[in-house]
């Protein structure tokens, strides 16, 4: 992947090991996660000027910006199932895993901080359907009767 630095662009690397605090990561559910031509936020794990390797991290990103996350705030995440029974919500911000119920892979939602204790394993979300939000958010034509 491409990390982009004040100015100067660089190749790096996140190991799958270092994408998420809560599900293990097959290479299936990567490209669920972290969809290529998406934008996240990593923390450099490891910088070797002499090899000129760069190694990033989500886990540690996900679990600093867990303080910063703000009740009312609408965070946008993706679902990714295990097939274990677990349901992750996975964005940029944060990650939390929930009940899968009629949840999808892939499908994006809208995500609220219900709770948030005082580790990250404390957090619990709600959620809606992005697709509630873009029916919401849709102009509506409306015609007069006589």
């Amino acid at each position: 992947m491409d990390i982009h630095v004040e100015g100067s662009t660089a190749a790096a690397y996140v190991h799958k090991s270092e994408v998420s605090n809560r599900l293990y990561v097959t290479p299936e559910i990567l490209p669920v996660l972290l969809p290529k031509g998406g934008e996240f936020a990593f923390l450099v794990k490891r910088f070797d000027d002499q090899h000129r390797v760069v190694e990033l991290s989500r886990r540690r990103w996900l679990t600093l910006n867990f303080r910063q996350l703000e009740y009312g705030k609408v965070y946008e995440c993706r679902v990714a199932l295990d097939g274990k029974g677990k349901a992750l919500l996975y964005g940029d911000e944060l990650e939390c895993t929930v009940r899968p119920g009629r949840l999808d892979t892939g499908q994006e939602l809208d995500v609220f901080v219900a709770r948030k204790g005082e580790v990250e394993r404390e957090l619990e979300v709600d959620y809606s359907s992005t697709t509630t939000r873009e029916k919401r958010m849709k102009p509506r034509a409306f015609t007069r009767s006589k």
